[in-house]
């Protein structure tokens, strides 16, 4: 996906439900203050939201 952008086989609602886990594992993770648990899922967090944005971008450019 990232060499080629190309996102058609990727499902927006389910990147979208994925990204709304990792982040609320995030938030559990601060507030028990538990670092492996912040650090995993904030980069999960990241990369499946990374993903998300190149697969919105792409439906909108249609």
């Amino acid at each position: 996906m990232i060499r080629t952008g190309d996102t058609a086989a990727i499902s927006a609602r389910m990147y979208a439900l994925t990204v709304i886990g990792f982040a609320l594992w995030t938030a559990f993770g601060i507030l028990r203050t538990e670092w492996p648990i912040i650090l995993t899922n904030s980069i999960c967090f990241c990369l499946s939201g990374y993903i998300l944005i190149r697969k919105i971008r792409a439906h909108t450019q249609r």
